[in-house]
């Protein structure tokens, strides 16, 4: 697995983060309770792939107006919420939700997941009955949560959301390099 390292931190600029893209990170100088480190150890032990980072321009950690939304995806921008009631968990959902929705604008992931929607979504989320995008990013979530239940039961439940996942997952993942002898 790629680490998600941060190659550069400079005060006043953005971080860099160690992928081909150089995915610029900018965290809020108000988010002084917000523990980044934290937050890449957390992705990291979820086995969350550094590749679906590509084509992203920026990631911002900082304090969004309003209560309500804890993360937003735009234009290649991802944004999250660094309120300090926030904990890391919740931040990782956060942003794993909005990674899903860069990755399907990318790749029309949500597609064809109607059906399956429809009959399955409360197994997720009352909010994943929505649209395919909201089930696709709320399925997203529960594939890398920190408790393992999660990804069980939507396998058992969300079993086409699951195999395209599982899929997208497999060929972003790292692969080991085998050496010539």
């Amino acid at each position: 697995m790629e680490y998600w390292k941060v190659v550069a931190r400079q005060r006043r600029s953005p971080l860099r983060l160690l992928n081909r893209n150089k995915t610029a990170v900018y965290v809020s100088p108000r988010a002084t309770k917000f523990d980044l480190d934290g937050f890449l150890r957390r992705l990291e032990k979820v086995g969350f792939p550094l590749k679906y980072t590509r084509k992203l321009h920026t990631i911002n950690f900082t304090i969004l107006p309003g209560t309500r939304t804890f993360g937003q995806y735009e234009d290649g921008e991802v944004w999250v919420d660094v309120r300090k009631k926030h904990r890391i968990k919740t931040l990782v959902e956060t942003f794993v939700h909005e990674i899903a929705h860069h990755l399907d604008l990318n790749d029309d992931l949500s597609s064809g997941l109607g059906h399956e929607r429809h009959y399955r979504a409360a197994h997720i989320h009352r909010v994943a009955k929505d649209s395919n995008e909201e089930y696709f990013a709320r399925g997203f979530e529960r594939y890398y949560s920190t408790d393992s239940r999660d990804r069980k039961d939507l396998k058992l439940f969300n079993p086409r959301l699951y195999k395209r996942i599982q899929w997208l997952h497999n060929k972003h993942r790292r692969k080991p390099r085998v050496s010539s002898s």
